[in-house]
């Protein structure tokens, strides 16, 4: 990532299990607050797994489980790999990026 060009870095499955489809409503929800992030979810509106076996879903549904209630994040799904990123350093490879939800600012490694 530290050589991509454009506006936005979006991250996705190989498989195409994240469907294409959803880029332009993640791009219309950063504008619309400017957020440095962008995150699918799974667990809400229309989010939904397919194809996956029992195990998997427990694993998922587990990890995210714990997450909710040690961290406290106030998202569903931390365990998704299908965002939408700006290109200026806060970024989705593991460095700090910073979050708004309603309780204030957030920073996350």
């Amino acid at each position: 990532m530290k050589h991509a060009t454009g506006n936005f870095i979006v991250i996705m499955d190989a498989d195409l299990s994240h469907h294409p489809k959803f880029i332009p409503e993640f791009i219309r929800k950063q504008k619309e607050g400017n957020f440095d992030i962008v995150s699918g979810t799974r667990y809400k509106g229309n989010g939904g797994v397919y194809g996956w076996d029992l195990k998997r879903k427990l694993i998922s549904r587990g990890a995210n489980f714990i997450t909710q209630v040690l961290l406290r994040p106030g998202a569903s799904d931390l365990t998704g790999s299908f965002r939408l990123c700006l290109p200026d350093g806060n970024d989705c490879s593991g460095q700090t990026a910073r979050i708004h939800d309603r309780r204030g600012s957030y920073f996350v490694c």
